[in-house]
């Protein structure tokens, strides 16, 4: 995955020269760059969609598959019935 770089000293100079302590600047640009680094593991790839698509098509390919089985047996039923009351 690719890592996105965080310059953790220009937050600091950022945060110094709009009146933070430099203690306070150091642990909120800590706290920020801990926080990046945790939201980007849970982001997906272009591997993961396309495993994603795969499954997708295959779940719709065996629903279709189920679809159409009930429905020929839905024919079959209805047919039985009608040949046993026109009897």
């Amino acid at each position: 995955m690719a890592t996105i770089l965080f310059d953790t000293l220009k937050v600091v100079e950022s945060l110094k020269s709009s009146g933070f302590s430099e203690e306070q600047a150091k642990g909120l640009s800590e706290a920020l760059k801990v926080a990046q680094e945790t939201s980007t593991e849970h982001l997906a790839t272009k591997d993961d969609i396309s495993k994603l698509e795969l499954r997708i098509e295959s779940v719709k390919s065996e629903t279709l598959k189920w679809m159409f089985l009930f429905w020929a047996g839905q024919l079959l039923a209805i047919f039985a019935m009608l040949k046993a009351f026109f009897k």
